[in-house]
């Protein structure tokens, strides 16, 4: 049996996906990088906009319409899967109603289930006997090992009002905090350099129960247990709250050298009308606060941010408090989204009262600033040599491409020495600066060959 895994959206997916491959490994899974000959093709998705859920759909069809209903069987599991059924039963998902190409779908919380779930198409996997437990239970199969994420927490009790989270993900369960460091010892084991922690809100993670006190984060004691382990080379968390966002955490962040120079902060608007109805739990004031004291205690810190334009009710002076917020703060990077209503969220039952036109005007306009304010971040980073985490090397052009300690994109030539720097990190003097990508040059010595016990490749969109 053959099967795809194409990879949609945020790291908790890429994780999930890395989670599904060790199940389908285990049963006899034999990967393709090839859509046109596998047999079986698992869509793991983000449905946090209906772009993503509506770009799902369309690749469906198009599998469909390529392949013949009965040559492939397609599943989703991720953000978008409700119930875990298949076509086969009286009592399925709704997503299966939407296209005649959908076969499974299956909560990723599900996936010890598979084997059950593809019988009906795979009938050999009746002779499978073993079993396979929860989802944080199952070792992730990754394709590149020198980058690994490790899920603390799943599910969000946030309940923020555009949100479809909680309906999707359920409410949050933290994992142990020895089942966590366990994972990240075995992951530095067999070669991760870089770990990145993630969680809906993973600075709200916490041991134990929460009942006892419902604002408990012990995010930042776990956080510097993590950074402690031997041969953990950067460390990184994704995605904070602003809200829960303490100086306990920036005062480990300041305190070990390996967790890396890079702060991801929602912020979602610059307006505080818009975030007390966002549900969002802070101020302007506060969030600007936040980024004054990471700044303060971590210099050259890199802070990216995520914005959304267009939500219910946005007046154009209110957009204009976003966009005021991006300037004054001077974001290495903004994730602009364009609202979009999610089902099953307090933001359904008002009216989305933006025209599409203007969310676009919007969104470019605030992309304009961020090409400014990436514009004097790239030109700071001129002339300073940085480490670089190599993630991959085109061996026809000699050129690789690679991340910095503050997450920023950098390429830079490797010759003929190509893959033999894929996993390693190595010095690189930054160059030039583009809008949103560092250029550089090596000034390393020869890295040492990475062994790669994966080569297979995963289709990422």
């Amino acid at each position: 049996m053959l099967f795809h895994l194409a990879v949609f959206g945020c790291q908790m997916n890429a994780n999930d996906a890395d989670r599904v491959r060790t199940v389908l490994l285990e049963i006899g899974g034999t990967e393709t990088d090839k859509m046109e000959t596998a047999d079986l093709v698992i869509y793991v998705t983000c449905s946090i906009r209906q772009h993503a859920e509506d770009k799902v759909f369309g690749l469906l069809h198009n599998t469909m319409k390529a392949r013949g209903k009965d040559n492939v069987v397609n599943a989703i599991t991720g953000c978008m899967a409700r119930k875990t059924s298949s076509r086969k039963q009286d009592d399925y998902d709704p997503l299966i109603k939407r296209s005649k190409a959908l076969d499974i779908v299956f909560r990723i919380t599900d996936t010890h289930r598979l084997p059950e779930l593809l019988q009906d198409y795979f009938p050999q996997l009746s002779e499978f006997g073993g079993e396979f437990g929860g989802i944080f239970e199952t070792i992730p199969t990754q394709i590149e090992n020198h980058s690994a994420f490790v899920p603390i927490s799943t599910g969000c009790d946030h309940h923020c009002t555009y949100c479809i989270v909680p309906h999707t993900r359920g409410k949050e369960v933290c994992r142990s905090r020895q089942e966590i460091i366990d994972e990240c010892k075995l992951l530095i084991a067999r070669g991760a350099k870089e770990i990145t922690l993630l969680g809906q809100n993973v600075n709200r993670y916490y041991f134990g129960e929460r009942s006892a006190n419902p604002y408990r984060t012990d995010f930042a004691e776990l956080l510097e247990e993590i950074a402690e382990l031997p041969n953990l080379k950067w460390l990184r968390f994704l995605s904070p709250h602003p809200q829960h966002l303490g100086e306990d955490v920036i005062e480990v962040m300041a305190k070990h050298p390996n967790i890396c120079r890079h702060l991801h902060l929602p912020a979602q608007s610059g307006d505080n009308e818009m975030l007390q109805k966002m549900a969002r739990g802070y101020t302007v004031e506060k969030f600007k606060e936040t980024v004054q004291l990471a700044r303060e205690r971590i210099p050259g810190i890199s802070i990216t941010t995520d914005i959304i334009v267009g939500f219910c009710g946005e007046t154009e002076e209110q957009f204009q408090n976003s966009k005021a917020l991006c300037e004054e703060v001077g974001f290495d990077k903004i994730f602009i989204g364009k609202f979009s209503v999610r089902p099953n969220t307090p933001a359904a039952k008002w009216a989305d009262d933006v025209p599409l036109d203007e969310k676009k005007r919007r969104y470019h306009e605030l992309n304009e600033v961020l090409k400014q304010t990436a514009k004097i971040s790239g030109a700071r980073d001129i002339g300073r040599t940085v480490e670089v985490l190599v993630d991959r090397v085109d061996t026809e052009s000699g050129m690789a491409q690679g991340h910095t300690n503050e997450n920023k994109i950098i390429d830079f030539a490797v010759g003929k020495r190509g893959t033999d720097f894929v996993g390693e990190i190595v010095e690189v003097r930054i160059t030039g600066a583009k809008t949103f990508f560092l250029e550089g040059e090596l000034v390393t010595k020869e890295a040492d060959p990475v062994s790669h016990t994966l080569k297979t490749k995963m289709a990422v969109a």
